[in-house]
């Protein structure tokens, strides 16, 4: 009997000490989820409130309050933002998930929106407000999912990229042209660009600059993410007119796309590439350079562009 009970005891005893010893990585455990939970939280909360103010006033929405320094969408004026809440009102979004990185201070949010008028294929650019209404009222819908990058910063959580959202809910509102009324159809007499020697060409080019999509403006370091489109500009020092052959190249010299853009009397060769117009979603992570070509000859390439 005393056996029994002393070995008993003795399993009380080292159960008491595995729970003591087990305790702090339990709580530590316990403490490290509890964090993810509320850094989780706090992300969706910041692209919540997004969602819900940018749709109900597109035109005061202010980007910098809830975007890092140096990351700044468009605004849009009151009868592009009238066209977004028109668009707004027949899309349907719901939650999707929220993934937070190991150091607690990326998060990325994921939301799906179903009936999505894809507003970028618009073949009309310019009109009344109705007229651009019916024509957005025509497009094809599409269904989509949208992660949202988020960053921690000075005790603020941030977005850090809208790269896919801006692609169908900033730039397509911001590039159209709404007027009081129908512009007036004209019959202008057309000109086609006037040619110039390769050698011209050369002497008269100056340098290249990568620009980001969203923010219309020079890269600050040549690196993005979840690129769905990029854009190099080719400077000139004087203005040239001609066919010129743009072509996008990874680090390997592989030829990803090809473009020809038609110039007459400008000082700069604009260089789109859209992986979603091609189907890809995205372009895959890796270095990019624009090579331009003039009469079949290389005029210049680009620095890389990385993309994460």
């Amino acid at each position: 009997m005393k056996g029994t009970m002393r070995s008993k005891a003795l399993r009380f005893v080292s159960g008491v000490a595995a729970i003591a010893v087990l305790m702090p990585s339990m709580l530590l455990v316990s403490c490290s989820s509890l964090v993810d939970s509320v850094n989780g939280l706090n992300a969706r909360t910041l692209t919540d409130t997004m969602l819900e103010d940018y749709f109900a006033s597109p035109d005061t929405y202010n980007w910098k309050k809830v975007c890092e320094d140096g990351y700044n969408p468009p605004s849009l004026d009151k009868d592009q933002a009238e066209l977004l809440r028109y668009v707004a009102g027949k899309v349907k979004y719901s939650y999707g998930d929220t993934v937070v990185d190991e150091t607690g201070k990326k998060a990325k949010v994921t939301y799906r929106f179903t009936k999505v008028p894809d507003v970028a294929n618009l073949d009309v650019y310019e009109g009344t407000v109705q007229r651009l209404k019916n024509e957005i009222k025509s497009l094809d819908t599409v269904n989509l999912d949208i992660t949202f990058q988020c960053i921690f910063e000075d005790g603020d959580w941030e977005f850090h990229s809208l790269s896919k959202f801006g692609k169908y809910f900033v730039r397509p509102f911001c590039d159209l042209n709404v007027t009081d009324r129908e512009p007036e159809e004209t019959t202008t007499e057309t000109t086609e660009p006037v040619s110039e020697d390769t050698g011209d060409i050369k002497d008269k080019y100056l340098a290249s600059v990568w620009y980001g999509i969203e923010t219309g403006n020079p890269l600050d370091s040549y690196s993005v993410s979840d690129a769905y489109a990029v854009q190099n500009v080719f400077y000139f020092t004087y203005p040239v007119s001609g066919t010129f052959e743009t072509v996008l190249k990874n680090s390997e010299g592989k030829e990803i796309l090809k473009h020809t853009v038609e110039v007459k009397d400008q000082v700069t060769v604009v260089c789109d590439f859209s992986a979603g117009h091609e189907g890809w979603g995205t372009f895959d992570p890796g270095k990019y350079c624009v090579e331009l070509y003039y009469g079949g000859q290389l005029i210049a390439t680009s620095d890389y562009l990385t993309v994460n």
